[in-house]
């Protein structure tokens, strides 16, 4: 991009794709799940097979889990 002028100089080639956000090119995605809540077992798996599926590196990061180690206890 031409910072200067706003505009777009080259368009490249997609490496890969993810169906549900409009990116393209991207190296690593990270997906964020609350624990806490009912995990929508559908949906995560759908994150995770499109991902893997782009040869995207994804970290998966799980939020609220101290929360649920009260509950069991």
């Amino acid at each position: 991009m031409d910072t200067e002028k706003g505009r777009i100089k080259t368009l490249l080639e997609r490496e890969n794709e993810i169906w549900y956000l409009p990116v393209a090119n991207i190296d690593q995605q990270v997906l964020v799940f609350s624990v806490e809540e009912n995990l929508e077992s559908y949906l995560t798996s759908r994150f995770l097979v499109e991902t893997e599926s782009n040869g995207v590196d994804m970290t998966v990061v799980l939020t609220k889990t101290d929360v649920v180690h009260k509950k069991i206890n």
